[in-house]
């Protein structure tokens, strides 16, 4: 037997594979905790794009807040009180009917002129079709409920009114916002004194 076939040497090919020197096994565990860094990356990476996908969703328009020209959440609200055909939430109907008055309260702010009122007219539309909806779904509640609701609903419409007649009396937007405000306020105030 042959000394250099016995005993490879260091660096020759026949070294590098009958087995790791210690050299190799220090790469060996550095491979590994190589291994374990790149799945963090990998995980960070992935992360990150989420993130951006998320991001750039929300700006090209999806889940956007609700707003008044949204019929997101009064629809989708309608809907589950229809699916498990209970009576709605009294605190959720409350919720709604504050929500309501506090935006047809920041569309009306928003009315200075004829400009403004025409760009609120979609808005009031919107506003007057949820309070329909809310009509439905009041009507589905307890009468002990329904009683409950009344101080909230003419807490919620004490300054609609007042901010109602200063934009209706203002020359220009009134005679344009007339048409759409004044059955939106005769709805609110059929929340107030209700018929049931």
């Amino acid at each position: 037997m042959h000394l250099d076939t016995a005993v490879p040497a260091v660096g020759s090919a026949a070294g590098r594979s009958d087995g790791p020197r210690s050299g190799d096994a220090r790469t060996a565990r550095h491979d590994g905790s190589s291994g374990s860094a790149t799945g963090v990356r990998v995980l960070v990476g992935l992360a990150a794009i989420i993130l951006l996908a998320a991001l750039g969703w929300r700006l090209l328009g999806g889940a956007e807040p609700n707003t008044p020209g949204d019929e997101r959440s009064a629809a989708a609200a309608v809907e589950s009180d229809q699916e498990t055909s209970s009576p709605p939430d009294p605190a959720a109907v409350e919720a709604d009917v504050v929500e309501i008055t506090a935006l047809l309260v920041t569309t009306l702010e928003r009315i200075s002129d004829e400009a403004s009122a025409r760009a609120a007219l979609p808005d009031i539309k919107e506003l007057h079709s949820r309070v329909g909806q809310l009509h439905k779904r009041i009507g589905t509640l307890p009468a002990a409920d329904r009683r409950s609701l009344a101080p909230v609903v003419a807490s919620a419409l004490a300054p609609v009114h007042p901010l109602s007649r200063q934009v209706l009396g203002t020359p220009g937007s009134g005679a344009i916002v007339e048409p759409v405000l004044v059955p939106l306020l005769e709805s609110l105030d059929g929340l107030d004194f209700p018929s049931w």
